[in-house]
């Protein structure tokens, strides 16, 4: 069991990190400390220090994986990078119709955006700010 100075500096820095309150009465600390000195010290140090490294290991690739998962988006990006110039010059004739029928669109999207949304800001303090 404890010895009365373990006790006392166990109860001291309990008491720091938690409020005494949150415990019922100050034997039931006194318990809930010898079971953890019991279970965590004495009886399973073995299992006690296979979960710490086990969790230190699932630390370090969790790491390794986002740092993987880094490097694939990076890989990805570089690989669309240069496909997509290539794949351009190879179909071109069909791709440009395309873009200027989209870009048609977007630009009487824009007028009727334009007509009935950004004429009704008022900017009278923008262009007395600019002229």
């Amino acid at each position: 069991m404890f010895t009365g100075l373990h006790l006392k500096f166990l109860k001291s820095i309990l008491k720091r990190i938690f409020p005494f309150d949150c415990f019922c009465t100050e034997k039931r600390a006194e318990q809930g400390l010898c079971y953890l000195k019991e279970h965590c010290v004495r009886k399973v140090l073995k299992n006690f220090l296979m979960v710490v490294v086990g969790l230190w290991i699932i630390l370090v690739l969790g790491k390794l994986v986002q740092l993987l998962d880094r490097c694939i988006h990076l890989f990805c990006i570089v690989a669309v990078l240069q496909t997509v110039p290539m794949l351009y010059e190879k179909h071109e004739n069909k791709v440009d119709p395309v873009a200027e029928k989209t870009l048609k669109e977007l630009k009487k999207h824009y007028m009727i955006f334009d007509d009935k949304v950004l004429s009704k800001i008022p900017l009278a303090s923008v262009k007395a700010k600019l002229g």
